[in-house]
């Protein structure tokens, strides 16, 4: 994360506007996309930090990102808006926000009238109309919210998801409320980038009786699966630990199970090295109504550190996963303690499954040539 360290502190502290964005060059014949102040959270992070100083290496586009926030931020999303500089405004040939859960109308209005040659962008980070009801957002995701949602991609000229079912939901949802749909709405590929992992200590050999299952944002109903999972493996002699991953319900109903952790981030920032310290042995990837609009990125992350997944045949990141190559697929429920069972007993296996997805992602689901062109093809 060396470089997007650099690279925060660079728009962090350098204020001269020809220093601050050195690649500014109206002239260059250039495709020109600037991001607007993305945060440094996953969901922005695949979105648009790492495309952006990925698609600066082409020869046909160049990125700016106006700043880098972290998270949370205590500014209102429309006061970094107010702040940008109308010299970018003049540059970009697309304006790229992070999804925008309030009225963008008079802000459309103003960019079409002093900007008419800008393209307006925005990523949809999830499935905010199919949020469960022990998912922490559900009561504040109301149906205001909801229409305002569907209206706002209406107003947009490019809508880009995260998956082709969110893709499918949203465009489905504008067109029966919307007779005449502008926006094209279209998916962009989560990759992962050598940025994400350079400059990674490594760590000690767990002396540790304890296995670490990390287990990534997962359904209430699995986690009501985990305790079940502890009493058949302790069975066996398996002493486990489930590291719990972006958990969106109440984590107060688990107090009371040792087995369970719920990871704390302090900072995306380090995510990368304490992922990598948690010397997990296995990543769990379930499904439930939600997650099947899930990104792939946590995936993609244990992967490309050696982590080997077992996945649930009906999550997302199943279509990229061939079984026993890539992962373990969960056909029926009792899997999950075959499969478990079967890494945690046969390491021979278990080494060589790591293997294998780690090459695999790295060939097919960085970024390389041929996926930088799924990229540059929405930015034309």
């Amino acid at each position: 994360m060396q470089t997007i360290i650099e690279y925060y502190k660079h728009l962090k502290t350098v204020t001269p506007f020809v220093k601050r964005y050195p690649n500014y060059d109206l002239h260059d014949k250039k495709v020109h996309v600037l991001y607007v102040n993305p945060k440094l959270r996953s969901e922005e992070y695949y979105s648009s930090i790492l495309p952006a100083l990925e698609l600066n290496k082409t020869t046909t586009h160049t990125c700016i990102l106006s700043s880098i926030e972290l998270e949370p931020s205590s500014e209102d999303f429309f006061d970094y808006v107010d702040r940008l500089d109308v010299r970018l405004l003049k540059w970009a040939n697309y304006i790229v926000f992070p999804t925008i859960l309030t009225d963008i109308t008079y802000l459309v209005k103003v960019l079409r009238l002093l900007h008419p040659h800008l393209q307006i962008v925005m990523h949809l980070d999830r499935n905010y109309h199919k949020t469960p009801p022990w998912h922490k957002q559900y009561e504040k995701v109301n149906s205001t919210v909801k229409n305002q949602l569907i209206t706002n991609i209406n107003m947009l000229d490019i809508c880009i998801c995260q998956n082709e079912s969110l893709e499918k939901q949203y465009r489905s949802a504008v067109e029966f409320y919307f007779k005449d749909v502008k926006c094209h709405l279209t998916t962009m590929p989560t990759l992962i980038s050598r940025i994400s992992i350079e400059n990674l200590e490594p760590t000690g050999k767990n002396e540790s009786k304890i296995s670490n299952i990390g287990v990534f944002n997962p359904s209430e109903n699995f986690l009501k699966l985990i305790p079940i999972l502890v009493k058949n493996l302790e069975k066996k002699g398996h002493n486990i630990s489930y590291i719990i991953f972006d958990y969106k319900g109440d984590q107060s109903l688990y107090t009371n199970q040792s087995t369970i952790i719920f990871f704390k981030r302090e900072s995306f920032l380090n995510y990368f090295q304490e992922l990598l310290n948690l010397q997990l042995t296995i990543a769990l990837f379930n499904v439930s109504e939600y997650s099947k609009y899930d990104p792939a990125h946590y995936y993609l992350e244990a992967s490309a550190i050696g982590i080997p997944s077992i996945v649930c045949k009906e999550h997302p990141i199943a279509s990229i996963v061939k079984d026993k190559e890539a992962g373990l697929l969960v056909l029926k429920d009792s899997d999950w303690e075959t499969h478990i069972t079967t890494l945690l007993e046969k390491e021979i296996f278990r080494k060589q499954l790591a293997l294998h997805s780690m090459k695999i992602v790295w060939k097919d689901h960085s970024f390389t040539r041929k996926s930088l062109k799924k990229i540059t093809s929405i930015f034309v």
